[in-house]
């Protein structure tokens, strides 16, 4: 697989910081776009650490599914020994 160029991710910071312009006197009403935008980044934050923790999972059971090949290989060669006596 090729290697990918790595994007900018966006950061729970990048979302809190975001600053948006007032159009005239019909703009968004600031108070509600800040409370929506420090829900998102609640929420995006708790992706990203669940987002890591699936990571990790991945990880160790990639480990575990080596550690059990190895074994299956080993009882094989020992079964083969056995078949062969």
């Amino acid at each position: 697989m090729a290697q990918q160029e790595k994007k900018n991710v966006l950061t729970p910071m990048d979302i809190h910081d975001k600053e948006f312009t007032l159009r005239g006197r019909k703009g968004y009403d600031r108070y509600e776009v800040d409370s929506f935008l420090d829900q998102i980044v609640d929420d995006y934050g708790d992706c990203l650490d669940n987002n890591v923790d699936l990571k990790n999972e991945n990880v160790a059971l990639k480990d575990k599914v080596k550690e059990l090949e190895s074994e299956v290989n080993r009882l094989d060669e020992l079964r083969k020994s056995m078949t062969k006596s």
